[in-house]
């Protein structure tokens, strides 16, 4: 057992009563070995609890290091001097070990300790770690250590110790910082924020409601969290995030539903904030991206038993729709019998079929379904000395990572403003979603909006959905977005790119025509980023497309002249995006760049609405991205 008082270590070992007997001296020996090799015993070190009293109460054992003990008479130290874990253990060679001993003592600040000890339990080495808002900082002086394996072991934990992690809720409005192994609950007017062991004496209660734009953050006045409390109230930012949180925002208030991640290609049935069931997909893949699974929060539409595909000509047991034309159903099979083996998939979710059945009756018409396509990953990367960030002349704007959701710079992201042909990019997704890529529709006069021409397309010519996405999502054309809006008719069109635009996070977002063209269609910054996140991550070609990258089954005779309106198109590093201008909004757009940033590849968003001209635009993206590769290179 290790021991910290007053400022010195103890090392106890405890020993087995000496058998007398002649016979049984062998036996006894080979006990006290396997007690002696107890003491270097990961688990036996791991679990051990440590409450240490002032003067020392030993009831048996010695202790192998120099006599302290004079060092408990002195009156300000209290009758419990502290109580110890030890957090973390470490093998140094087969005799000497590490422990990271975590002290919390009473009436001072908490703090780690780590000591290197031999077999005999004899202390070689020390080093005191400051615990700051669940933060390791070395203190100004500590005992110098001359051993190298030690100081790597020292460095170790100093860096594993540096974890919190930020809670946002853009519903709120209001984001936060934690340390990681603290727990959320979810409360009917906020939230609550603890340590798991301290959430009847020291939780941390957030006041937020919809309705509401106060946030008050309640925190005990004698606690021995303080210093992280201070963290937790310094940290609280409203209406200003630092990281974009992905999908999973979306469950928020959800207490039951169902998530699928496209990425780990788990299914999980979350019922009173646990997951009660667990499910593996066999298949989802749709090379392309053309009819890829749908990410976002949708809901069961119906559940329709054994569907036939007249696509793919194969019936489809246990069909559940949860949007569109997309479903989750168990494993296909021809009407002989036959099975289908084929991996490629519409963009359906299929599930083996004593799976899916089991699925199948956990599910209601109504049920929320989650489709995330990854979780946010971490953006360690820190930033160095830089200038500062260059000047922006749009009325709001967003710059932020895609794979993390880090921010780098933002301008009231969450002012809402005319958008103007970014539209185009959602007619584009409900063309795409509702009906087949190869559904033909014949262009009738009062399709055309009379705003603007655009070459090879007039009344009586037929296209393929798939064949008008180039002079829409290049051209901007207007007549190509009003086609398509006629698929399912113009205010059935419109009511689903509102209601597309829900699942996928745009919350402060509305449509009101096709085009872009009136004043009406409005968003955010924030808003159009998650359109942006969608794109990425489900609607790929339309990227492509966009950038001018060759895209498969795009028939590129019908539209040999085209010219490209979006203003990176000629940029290698410019993954897609969407630019558009009218005098209400000014120019505007949405622009992926795939750029190295401090050594890594780095997919990142930016939004501006409002510029004053596209140059603006191409010189201020152009200055950022410099900032962004020297101030994290």
């Amino acid at each position: 057992m290790v021991a910290f008082v007053g400022g010195y270590y103890y090392f106890l070992v405890t020993e087995e009563p000496k058998i007398i007997e002649v016979e049984k001296e062998k036996e006894e020996e080979e006990k006290e070995e396997e007690e002696e090799k107890k003491v270097f015993d990961e688990d036996f070190i791991k679990n051990e609890i440590l409450d240490i009293y002032c003067p020392l109460d030993i009831q048996e054992g010695e202790v192998f290091v120099e006599d302290l003990s004079s060092a408990c008479n002195d009156d300000d130290l209290p009758q419990k001097a502290f109580s110890a874990s030890i957090h973390d253990f470490f093998f140094l060679d087969e005799k000497s070990a590490v422990l990271l001993i975590e002290s919390k003592v009473e009436d001072f600040d908490e703090r780690f300790d780590l000591i290197a000890i031999d077999e005999e339990g004899r202390r070689f080495a020390r080093h005191t770690l400051q615990k700051e808002a669940h933060t390791l900082q070395k203190e100004d002086s500590f005992v110098k250590v001359e051993d190298k394996r030690f100081r790597l072991i020292v460095d170790r934990f100093e860096e594993v110790a540096e974890k919190n992690i930020r809670y946002a809720s853009p519903g709120l409005g209001f984001s936060v910082e934690i340390p990681e192994n603290w727990q959320i609950e979810k409360k009917e007017d906020g939230f609550l924020f603890y340590h798991p062991e301290s959430l009847h004496t020291h939780p941390v209660k957030l006041t937020a409601t919809k309705d509401s734009e106060d946030y008050d953050l309640y925190t005990p006045e004698k606690t021995p969290y303080e210093d992280v409390y201070k963290h937790i109230k310094d940290s609280l930012t409203v209406n200003e995030i630092d990281t974009l949180p992905d999908y999973n925002f979306l469950a928020e208030d959800l207490e039951e539903f169902l998530k699928i991640n496209t990425e780990t290609r788990i299914i999980e049935y979350h019922k009173e904030g646990e997951v009660k069931e667990e499910f593996e997909v066999l298949n989802m893949v749709d090379r392309e991206h053309w009819g890829g699974v749908p990410v976002g929060l949708y809901e069961v539409l119906s559940k329709e038993g054994v569907r036939f595909s007249s696509t793919t000509e194969v019936y489809m047991p246990f069909s559940v729709r949860f949007y569109g034309k997309y479903l989750i159903h168990g494993e296909p099979y021809y009407p002989s019998g036959a099975p289908y083996i084929s991996q490629v998939s519409g963009g359906c979710i299929r599930v083996k079929n004593e799976k899916m059945e089991k699925l199948y009756d956990l599910l209601e018409r109504g049920t929320p379904i989650l489709v995330v396509p990854r979780e946010n990953g971490e953006f360690h990367l820190q930033e160095k000395r830089a200038p500062a960030f260059p000047e922006v002349s749009a009325e709001s704007f967003l710059v932020a990572d895609a794979d993390s959701g880090k921010v780098f710079a933002e301008r009231d992201f969450r002012e809402e403003r005319s958008i103007a042909s970014i539209t185009k990019m959602m007619t584009a997704i409900v063309a795409i979603e509702q009906f087949a890529t190869t559904q033909r529709i014949t262009v009738r006069d009062y399709m055309l909006t009379g705003q603007g021409e655009t070459e090879g397309i007039y009344p009586g010519r037929v296209f393929r959905i798939i064949d008008l996405l180039r002079p829409l999502l290049v051209e901007s054309s207007n007549n190509a977005a009003m086609i398509l809006s006629h698929l399912p008719g113009k205010e059935e069109s419109i009511k689903r790119m509102n209601e597309k635009a829900e699942m996928i996070g745009m919350r402060n977002t509305e449509f009101v025509d096709p085009s872009g063209i009136e004043e009406g269609n409005i968003s955010t910054a924030e808003d159009v980023y998650y359109l942006a996140y969608y794109i990425l991550n489900s609607r790929v070609p339309f990227l492509n497309i966009s950038s001018g990258t060759w895209t498969t089954n795009v028939n590129y005779q019908l539209f040999p002249n085209l010219v490209n309106k979006n203003i990176f198109y000629d940029d290698p590093a410019f993954v897609g995006g969407k630019s558009g201008f009218t005098n209400a909004s000014k120019h505007t757009g949405f622009y992926i760049f795939n750029l190295e940033i401090g050594g890594e590849e780095r997919e990142v968003i930016f939004v501006l609405l409002g510029s004053r001209t596209e140059k603006e635009i191409k010189d201020e993206i152009k200055g950022m991205i410099d900032w962004l590769q020297e101030a994290y290179n």
